[in-house]
């Protein structure tokens, strides 16, 4: 056993990490930014969010709040009023990006109910009958089932897929109590009957 231990010392010895000389540390040191980097940098961020959030933003006021934040007798209760004007900001975007996409659904919506083989439900609800079942027993709105889905966005941009870890299909169902999915889902399910397969077109009242 004292020759095992040797052996092991011997090797921990061998793979360890000779000491960093000061020229190998100041290798390691990130390479220098200028203030006109710096500056531009923080433009580009900046800018990028203003663009993003479709911010309108004045730069003359822009560069008063920098030198004013940078100057001497800077009160935290100035930071903490331009924080409440961000986030103002940011939630007036939000709820504009909000009012765009329901709109947006809205027109989908009432295009897509005029093709041919669409349902439109008393809810809203629209769906498609891709494959009929196997009989007439359908689920009730407290029921547990066994499905497979996917779920995609207007645009074909898919956000949750059953099959994602078995594109052969053989994947095992998804279990879900219908009572704990959004009414859409709820509804939805709840015409189908074993072996369906349909397509729905959930209303945003009816999602998340």
């Amino acid at each position: 056993c004292a020759g095992c231990n040797g052996k092991n010392a011997e090797k921990s010895g061998a793979a360890q990490e000779a000491p960093k000389t000061e020229e190998g540390a100041k290798n390691d040191e990130p390479a220098e930014v200028t203030p006109e980097q710096l500056g531009y940098a923080f433009g580009i961020i900046v800018g990028k969010t203003a663009q993003e959030n479709e911010f309108k933003i004045n730069t003359k006021a822009f560069l008063k709040g920098f030198k004013a934040a940078s100057a001497a007798g800077f009160k935290d209760a100035d930071l903490t009023e331009a924080q409440e004007v961000i986030n103002r900001a940011y939630h007036r975007s939000h709820l504009a990006y909000l009012a765009k996409k329901l709109e947006e659904s809205k027109k989908f919506l009432e295009e897509n109910k005029k093709k041919d083989g669409i349902i439109v439900t008393d809810s809203g609800l629209q769906y498609e009958i891709l494959q009929n079942g196997k009989n007439e027993v359908k689920p009730a709105p407290s029921d547990t089932v066994e499905v497979h889905y996917t779920g995609s966005l207007t645009d074909g941009t898919v956000f949750d897929d059953s099959y994602k870890n078995a594109p052969d299909e053989k994947a095992a169902p998804v279990k879900i109590n219908l009572a704990r999915v959004i009414p859409g889902w709820t509804e939805g399910v709840c015409l189908m009957s074993p072996g369906a397969k349909f397509k729905f077109y959930i209303p945003p009242e009816l999602g998340y």
